[in-house]
Formats: C-alpha cells, sequence, structure tokens
C-alpha cells in the first residue's frame, strides 16, 4: 500500500493514495521541519521546530518515541541551540541533520537516539567542548539519496557549499556556489542548487564539480526538486 502524509501547521495526516482514504491524524505541538518514513512506511518520524523527533507506529496509529536532540549539548555555546531553522533525514544511514542560525550542523543518530557529531564549516566533526570558530552560518542542507551514501551538502551564508563525510566526520570539499536551496538527484549523483537571483546550478554530487548553470526568469527560487 502506497501512502502520503501532509502537514499543516498544527496536524499530520497520513492517506492511503489508492482510494485518497485517510488513515491517521496526529497533533504537532510545533512545526513540522522535515519528515521521514521507515522501515517500509510503517514508521513516521518528523523533526519539529522545537528540538524534538517524533515517531509515530503507523500499524498502531500510537506515538511510538520522542526525543530531545539538543539533551547532550554541552558547553558555553549549548544556549545558541534553541531555535532551529531547517533539517534533513538520510534514511540511509539513520540520520538527521539540524540547521540552527549562525550555529554548527548538529548530526543525530535515530537508532542511538543520541547525538552523532557536531559539523563546523572549515573542518567537519568538531571535537566536543572545542572553540566553535566564528564564521557563517549554514542556511541549507541536503543528504545525497544514493543508497549506502554518508554525503551531505551544506550551503553557507557566505555563498560557500561544503561537501561532508558523516561516516567518517570529514570535510570533502568546499565551492562557491551561493545556494539559498538544495535538491538531490533520485540517484544521488547530482546536487541542484537554487539562489534569490533565479539562478541554477547543477553538481556533481560527490565532487562538487559544476555541470550546469541555468540562468531563469523566475527570481526568489524557494524550493527545488527531481522528477
Amino acid at each position: 500500500m502506497s501512502i502520503l502524509a501532509s502537514v499543516s501547521l498544527k496536524k499530520v495526516r497520513v492517506w492511503e493514495t489508492h482510494m485518497w482514504g485517510q488513515l491517521w491524524e496526529f497533533d504537532l505541538p510545533h512545526m513540522s521541519l522535515s519528515m521521514l518514513f521507515m522501515e517500509e512506511q510503517q514508521l513516521l518520524l518528523m523533526a519539529l521546530k522545537n528540538n524534538f523527533l517524533m515517531v509515530w507506529d503507523l500499524m498502531s496509529g500510537n506515538l511510538r518515541d520522542t526525543a530531545n536532540w539538543t539533551t547532550d549539548l554541552e558547553g558555553p555555546d549549548a544556549h545558541g541551540y534553541r531555535r532551529p531553522i531547517a533539517a534533513a533525514f538520510n534514511g540511509e544511514a539513520c540520520l538527521l541533520a539540524i540547521l540552527y542560525r549562525g550555529q554548527d550542523i548538529l548530526i543525530w543518530e535515530l537508532e542511538r537516539d543520541s547525538l552523532h557529531e557536531t559539523y563546523c564549516k572549515e573542518s567537519g566533526a568538531r571535537a566536543p567542548g572545542e572553540r566553535r570558530a566564528n564564521t557563517a552560518g549554514a542556511i541549507g542542507l541536503m543528504f545525497s539519496l544514493a543508497p549506502s551514501s554518508y554525503l551531505l551538502a551544506a550551503s553557507y551564508a557566505d555563498g560557500d557549499l561544503v561537501l561532508f563525510d558523516n561516516s567518517e566526520g570529514t570535510l570533502l570539499g568546499t565551492t562557491l556556489a551561493n545556494a539559498q536551496t538544495l535538491a538531490s538527484s533520485p540517484d544521488g549523483r547530482m546536487l541542484a542548487g537554487g539562489n534569490s537571483s533565479g539562478v541554477i546550478q547543477l553538481f556533481e554530487f560527490e565532487t562538487l564539480k559544476l555541470l550546469y548553470r541555468i540562468n531563469s526568469d523566475k527570481h526568489g527560487i524557494q524550493e527545488l526538486a527531481y522528477r
């Protein structure tokens, strides 16, 4: 059975797409940032604006688990992780990446309900307690959709596009892209980036090599998607 989830400010509804009947309706305590189906569509995971992950069992309609991904944060800059601006799931690697304005990227491990890493722009994974560099914050992020991929791309306010390897916690490369929104191709081989000037750039995901540049007559690109 194919299912679809639709989200409003206060509710999420789950539908079966054959007859378009509603299967479940769940209340949301805060606005959703990102969602993901897992375990052959038996679970629905949702990252919320209040720093909580919620997991529903779609076989029973019950809330299976909740977790606050900021619980393990320590140090002088922990107070900065209050209001996330974006989040992205990697179902293959069981990871959740979360963005905060002017802060490093948090990587949460879904299976263990624990903080996996914090990534800084200059070097990738940052050691606990290590002083954060005063650099531009990330404004967009996207995991590669390639099977078994651990690649994470992040766009920054200063125009840089940065590629991380989640399996090693390393920085793989940086290029200038001025991308406010990112999208992975279904096979994970290409990364698209769009900006407020209407420019769309297509990169090879593994290398950030620029493949194509499209000058659109539409300004203010808000979101990109492959079909």
